[in-house]
């Protein structure tokens, strides 16, 4: 009898303990995703304020892809094929500049929209340039692109609306 109510009483000690633990971690997961819950609403602020300013230009008739149409890109390839990216490709081949394909690493060999998704090891040199729509994170993209190939051009989305 002794030796199951040591057992009893190491189990309940050991849950306490356990709960302890695991409610530090959660605490710490909960600080962490307060954290990121800023991140992620500047985040959906900027590309909000983005969206709204494509349709403002739409609605006043302003040139949408001004940089484009000056630099004479009309094959692009567009990284990132969520919402933005999505939207973009209609926008663009609205205003006649074709887009050849996606790129994205999570979703490369699927098709999305009636456009093939490359990943970044896949892209042809045959387009003029990239735009990038996951623009916060433009930097990193762009280097890991530029390192690729030096020669062809690599816009942020914000850039270019």
């Amino acid at each position: 009898m002794n030796k199951i109510l040591l057992l009893l009483i190491g189990l309940l000690i050991g849950m306490i303990a356990g709960g302890i633990i695991v409610g530090g971690m959660s605490l710490h997961i909960m600080v962490f995703l307060a954290k990121n819950k800023d991140a992620n609403i500047m985040k959906f602020k900027s590309y909000f304020e983005l969206a709204l300013k494509m349709i403002e230009k739409l609605i006043s008739g302003d040139e949408l892809f001004q940089t484009l149409v000056q630099k004479k890109y009309n094959k692009l390839a567009i990284y990132g094929c969520g919402s933005m990216g999505r939207l973009l490709v209609k926008l663009l081949e609205r205003e006649g500049i074709f887009v050849c394909f996606f790129i994205d690493k999570g979703l490369e060999g699927k098709n999305i929209d009636g456009k093939n998704v490359r990943g970044v090891n896949d892209i042809d040199t045959d387009v003029d340039c990239i735009i990038v729509t996951p623009y916060l994170d433009f930097e990193d993209i762009e280097n890991e692109l530029k390192h690729l190939n030096e020669e062809r051009e690599v816009l942020p989305l914000n850039l270019i609306v």
